[in-house]
C-alpha cells in the first residue's frame, strides 16, 4: 500500500480532479489546491511526501511556491512540475527553483502515475546536488545551441510542423509504428467515438514511452505527439492543435488510459522482438467494455 500524502496544485479543475482521482485509485492520500497561496497554506498542515505543481498558477507562480517550500522545509518533499510550456528556459527555472522532475501537459495519467511511483519508492526524496547540477548544465548547453547566433537573427522555429518523418528519425519511427499498428486493425477502424478515443490514447502511450528515453524528447512531448497524430494520418493539420490543447478532457477516461498502456506494451515488443502491434485489432475484435 502506498504511503505518504500527495499535494496536487493545479488551477484547471478538470485536470486537477483527474490527477486526484487517479492517484486515489492507486491508494495514495491526496489533497488538491487551485492556487499557489492555497498550496502554501496547506503544505505545513499536511506535510506531503510529494507535490505535483503546475508552473502557471494564478497569483503566486509554481516556481515561487517551490522556492518557498525548499526554504522552509528543505529536502523533505519531492516536487514534480507539470507545464504546458516546453521552453528550455522554463525547465531551467523549474530545476533551479528546486524541482526534481517535470511532466509536459498532455502526458497520460499513466505517465503521471509512473513518475509518482518512481519518486515514492526512490531512495532519495529529491535530486542530489550532482544530479541537479548536471541537468542544469545540460539545459544551459541546449539553450545556447538554440539561441540565435546574432542579436538580429530570427529565433529558430520550434513547432510540431517542423518535425517530419524526413527530418526527424523519432517521428519517422513513431509514424512507421502507428501505421503498422493501424494496418493490423480492420478496415474502417476508428470511426466510432470509442475507437477514436482508443487510437488517441494508444498514440499518447507510445509517444510518452519514447519521450521518457531522453530529456529533450520529454521537453517536446506535445510537439512529438502532434507530429505523430498528423503524419500517421489520424488527424488533419487543422485539428491537431485544438485537440491536444484540450487533451486534459481525456484524462482519467478508462478507454484512453487502457489504450495508453497497450500502446507502450506494443511498442516495446515491436522494438525488441519485432512483434506486430496487435492491440488495435484486439480492441476492434473485442469491442468496447460494457
Amino acid at each position: 500500500m502506498p504511503s505518504g500524502l500527495i499535494l496536487v496544485v493545479e488551477d484547471e479543475p478538470t485536470q486537477r480532479r483527474a490527477y486526484v482521482e487517479a492517484l486515489k485509485s492507486r491508494g495514495f492520500l491526496v489533497v488538491g489546491a487551485s492556487t499557489g497561496e492555497e498550496a502554501s497554506r496547506l503544505f505545513p498542515q499536511y506535510m506531503p511526501r510529494l507535490v505535483i505543481l503546475d508552473v502557471n498558477l494564478p497569483g503566486i507562480g509554481g516556481t515561487e511556491v517551490c522556492r518557498r517550500i525548499r526554504r522552509q522545509h528543505g529536502k523533505s518533499v519531492t516536487i514534480i512540475f507539470i507545464t504546458s510550456n516546453d521552453r528550455l528556459e522554463i525547465l531551467h527555472e523549474c530545476i533551479e527553483a528546486g524541482g526534481d522532475d517535470f511532466l509536459i501537459k498532455g502526458v497520460t495519467i499513466n505517465g503521471v502515475l509512473e513518475r509518482v511511483s518512481y519518486w515514492m519508492h526512490a531512495p532519495a526524496r529529491t535530486l542530489q546536488p550532482g544530479q541537479r547540477d548536471s541537468i542544469l548544465k545540460n539545459v544551459q548547453t541546449a539553450i545556447r545551441v538554440e539561441a540565435p547566433k546574432t542579436q538580429n537573427a530570427a529565433a529558430p522555429e520550434k513547432s510540431w510542423r517542423t518535425l517530419t518523418p524526413e527530418s526527424d528519425e523519432v517521428v519517422e519511427t513513431l509514424t512507421h509504428f502507428i501505421k503498422a499498428a493501424r494496418a493490423q486493425a480492420p478496415n474502417g477502424f476508428g470511426r466510432t467515438v470509442d475507437q477514436k478515443l482508443y487510437i488517441l490514447g494508444y498514440i499518447a502511450g507510445v509517444v510518452n514511452f519514447v519521450a521518457n528515453s531522453s530529456m529533450m524528447l520529454k521537453i517536446r512531448f506535445l510537439d512529438y505527439l502532434k507530429a505523430t497524430l498528423y503524419w500517421s494520418g489520424v488527424l488533419d493539420s487543422d485539428d491537431v492543435d485544438d485537440l491536444v490543447d484540450s487533451w486534459y478532457s481525456f484524462y482519467g477516461q478508462a478507454t484512453f488510459e487502457a489504450a495508453g498502456k497497450s500502446g507502450e506494451s506494443d511498442y516495446q515488443s515491436w522494438k525488441t522482438d519485432r512483434h506486430a502491434p496487435r492491440s488495435l485489432s484486439a480492441y476492434a475484435e473485442a469491442g468496447p467494455a460494457t
